[in-house]
């Protein structure tokens, strides 16, 4: 059923008059150009570099801290103790203990913020991946524009030759002339801005890429009007699991709840063993040896420690209902975009099924009723007129469904827009006997 409706799409291998090939915008085309996206693009380069800086971060976290080493003499007076006795060469090792998982703790932390930092370049691909969806349907849109456009001068060139030929023969007045050729000047210079604002979308498409911003692009054709979305509990229920920004949101809840739990230990005393022995410098004999136990006193600064859990907890707190605020914001973003692909789906149906048939027909009876010379050439220019606004409104509508629904994929946090028209497929009642 999906791949019939992007398939629908103009024939693969056409090409335009100016020789450029026209392939259809498919699901398989945005993916392939995701991966050319996700491979070279240097922001989603930058955040590979930061996630992986911040697991290098977590992994260099010491279990043990570095032993420190310790060396020195003493001096006695004549009323001292006796160096040859006592030794006045001193020297020891000392190390922390890694007791009562304090440093577990801190490895906690940066494994947190670690995960958030990768759920965070996961966003920004899924951000890029959605402005690349959306420019090409602009993309695709600009050319549907182009093509009705010269369509639509060519059929104003034939109209003018037609229109000379009358007034040679003396069936039409030269007003009608002048008609026809203003109407050609004014959608000559429109089809100029059409243009121009391809050429527009196709720079934005190449940075998207990273490639050079002149490189040229074939021709691209809409798929057809997509089948209609239902704001389904699925749809929602997966939004607010898979939703990239509600996981960030998750991961910083996580990452304040480690530095909770790390904030805690941090107030236990850091135990310490050392190890020190005495020499006498004359024959390097070695006199005496010692081991000692100790340890801080954080009971000193006890307040402070309270202070500093204190400002955990409100982050923690505040962690918490920023995501239950983004979660209410991401249902209610959901019925927005589904209301407005609606919108345009119905809009497209309205034109394609009903306007678009009126106009042809109506541009038949006014070009019958021209050469004929029972109606005016500005009746036909407003029937023509007619039709190519019926055309582009089709386009339009078409264009604007998809792109909501890429703005919509990202907000339910799934794969791809075959996904959310599985997902987001009205349910069929049951039929009750």
């Amino acid at each position: 059923m999906v791949g019939a409706v992007w398939m629908r799409a103009a024939g693969t291998g056409q090409s335009d008059e100016t020789g450029m090939a026209s392939v259809p915008l498919t699901i398989g085309l945005i993916e392939q150009l995701s991966d050319e996206m996700r491979t070279n693009h240097p922001a989603l380069k930058a955040a590979r570099g930061r996630a992986t800086a911040a697991m290098f971060q977590a992994e260099g976290i010491r279990k043990w801290q570095d032993p420190g080493f310790k060396l020195g003499g003493a001096v006695n007076s004549g009323r001292g103790p006796d160096a040859r006795e006592e030794g006045d060469l001193i020297y020891g090792v000392e190390q922390t203990l890694p007791l009562f998982g304090k440093l577990e703790a801190v490895r906690a932390v940066a494994a947190a913020d670690a995960a958030t930092e990768s759920e965070r370049g996961e966003l920004l691909l899924q951000l890029q991946r959605r402005d690349l969806s959306k420019v090409l349907f602009e993309l695709a849109l600009a050319d549907r524009a182009i093509v009705l456009g010269r369509e639509d001068l060519k059929w104003l060139e034939t109209t003018l030759e037609i229109a000379n030929a009358r007034l040679q023969a003396g069936t039409a007045t030269q007003l009608d002339f002048i008609r026809l050729q203003n109407e050609r000047a004014r959608r000559t210079n429109q089809l100029a801005t059409e243009i121009s604002r391809r050429a527009e979308s196709l720079v934005t498409l190449n940075r998207l890429l990273a490639r050079p911003p002149l490189t040229a692009f074939s021709i691209l054709t809409l798929p057809d009007i997509a089948p209609a979305l239902a704001f389904t509990p699925t749809l929602i229920r997966y939004a607010t699991n898979s939703e990239p920004r509600l996981l960030v949101a998750s991961r910083e809840v996580t990452a304040a709840e480690a530095r909770i739990r790390a904030t805690r230990k941090s107030k236990i005393p850091d135990m310490t063993v050392a190890v020190q022995g005495q020499q006498f410098h004359g024959d390097g004999g070695f006199r005496q040896g010692m081991v000692t136990v100790g340890f801080n006193l954080p009971w000193l600064n006890a307040g402070r420690y309270r202070k500093d859990l204190a400002r955990d907890q409100h982050r923690h707190k505040s962690a918490l209902q920023d995501r239950e605020s983004l979660a209410l914001e991401v249902v209610n973003e959901i019925h927005h975009r589904i209301t407005s692909i609606d919108a345009a789906r119905r809009e497209g149906l309205l034109y394609r099924d009903d306007i678009l048939p009126r106009s042809e027909r109506a541009l038949a009876v006014a070009m019958a009723g021209w050469t004929g010379s029972s109606m005016e050439v500005r009746d036909v220019l407003e029937t023509r007129r007619m039709l190519v606004e019926a055309k582009s409104m089709i386009a339009r509508a078409v264009a604007m469904q998809w792109i909501e629904m890429s703005d919509l994929v990202l907000c339910c946090g799934l794969s791809d827009l075959e996904m959310l028209l599985e997902l987001g497929a009205p349910e069929t009642p049951a039929i009750t006997p």
